[in-house]
């Protein structure tokens, strides 16, 4: 009787071990005995070119034959440091290809890859002396583990992220030059109270969120890059910064996002002393606040350099000076509202929202090109070269990323561009468009 039960429980172990077998022994463990071993080679195909940690890729394969009953093929993802995804997808009874969607295996922030590929395949019900392995072409992919936006339909998304950034190094500010629309200068007569807006004699039906908002006369001054952050009623508009000095009857308000270029503009006052007068043939179109840098000739300015005061119809105020080395000579400038985006201490990844109109109330932010700039906060590990990832995410769920390698070599410009977005059409209809580099 002792035999026996003892024979019995070498059976139960037999069984639990039999019942352990992992997935890896399922597609790829040892022909049992003088099996024939029969590699097949299948291909795998995936419209992206690159996908960072767990995003999703859709895939589509095939096999070079089909079987009598189900089979399960296995895809794998594997990163430069060995780290891999794996799924499973069933092909029924005479099919020969599939399609599904695998989780991203990733990689380090920047200029990393990993490969996608058939992995091994497995029968429901063996062959009789038949061993298979299965084999693919491998794809290579870029990727990152910089984050992606979560799922927004009502909204085009971006985030910025870089090497190594800190509270005290490699900080970086956002600019976004917005869309040029056409500028609307408004009747004499406004108020305020606090961040809301009143024009005695205008309207708001052609403003939108978005326009820059500046006094060009009488009355009343907005911080720079004030803008306006929802239209409440037929006369009144709120701000996202309130007026340093208060509207009265004789102001006159200008909106718009329209950039100013100059043609020969020339450092006001003695030749061999710093100002910050500059003379152009004409200020039309240029406001305080604006950014301005050198596009041509001879000159700079410092970085984040605006203007401070329109002096008169060919002569202008900036703020810093202009130093005795950078004075302005025959220069072309080139002026912008900016938004400002100041780096926070708790976070470089900054996440900007563009609205492409909500299904609840259709509001949207304004039609055009917005253009996003870098400039300079302070660069200690690597002063003139500092790599950084712009991830994007359209409304209907696709994902991108560039990288790239901000370079301050330019120190006269206030900001340099990394990336332009182009926005057409208002509400549930807008679309969005990334422009080449």
């Amino acid at each position: 009787m002792k035999k026996f039960k003892y024979i019995l429980l070498i059976a139960g172990f037999a069984g639990l071990f039999a019942s352990c077998e992992s997935d890896d022994e399922k597609y790829s463990g040892t022909p049992v005995g003088n099996q024939e071993i029969i590699t097949l080679n299948g291909t795998i195909s995936t419209p992206l070119t690159a996908a960072l940690s767990n995003q999703k890729i859709p895939f589509t394969f095939e096999i070079p034959q089909a079987f009598k009953d189900t089979v399960t093929v296995e895809i794998t993802t594997l990163n430069q440091s060995g780290s891999r995804t794996r799924i499973s997808v069933d092909l029924l009874p005479n099919e020969t290809s599939g399609t599904g969607e695998i989780n991203a295996s990733g990689g380090v922030v920047f200029n990393s890859t990993f490969d996608m590929y058939l992995s091994g395949i497995a029968l429901r019900h063996t062959e009789p002396g038949k061993h298979y392995l299965l084999q693919s072409n491998r794809i290579t992919l870029n990727t990152g583990s910089a984050s992606v936006p979560e799922d927004d339909n009502s909204k085009f998304q971006l985030r910025f992220t870089w090497l190594n950034p800190g509270t005290t190094r490699n900080r970086l500010n956002l600019f976004i030059d917005r869309p040029n629309v056409s500028a609307f200068i408004s009747a004499l007569g406004a108020s305020n109270s606090g961040t809301s807006i009143t024009l005695t004699g205008s309207d708001t039906s052609t403003l939108q969120p978005g326009m820059v908002v500046a006094v060009s006369s009488g009355a009343g001054l907005f911080p720079a890059a004030t803008i306006i952050s929802e239209v409440t009623g037929p006369n009144t508009f709120t701000v996202n910064r309130a007026p340093t000095v208060g509207l009265g009857a004789d102001t006159e308000i200008t909106f718009g996002g329209n950039d100013y270029t100059s043609d020969n503009a020339n450092t006001s006052g003695p030749v061999g002393t710093a100002s910050n007068l500059v003379n152009v043939g004409s200020t039309a179109g240029l406001y305080i606040g604006m950014a301005v840098s050198v596009v041509g000739g001879t000159g700079s300015f410092s970085p984040g350099t605006t203007v401070s005061a329109i002096i008169s119809d060919t002569q202008f105020r900036v703020s810093p000076t202009v130093g005795i080395a950078n004075r302005l000579v025959d220069a072309q400038i080139k002026a912008a509202y900016p938004d400002y985006m100041p780096p926070t201490t708790t976070s470089y990844d900054h996440g900007i929202s563009i609205n492409a109109g909500s299904v609840s109330n259709n509001t949207s932010t304004g039609i055009g090109e917005y253009t996003f700039k870098f400039s300079v906060a302070n660069l200690i590990e690597s002063p003139t070269n500092l790599p950084y990832r712009i991830v994007w995410k359209f409304p209907d769920g696709s994902v991108g990323f560039r990288d790239g390698v901000y370079n301050n070599a330019t120190p006269g410009a206030p900001s340099i561009p990394v990336i332009k977005v182009v926005k057409s059409g208002n509400g549930t209809g807008a679309t969005f468009t990334i422009l080449p580099e």
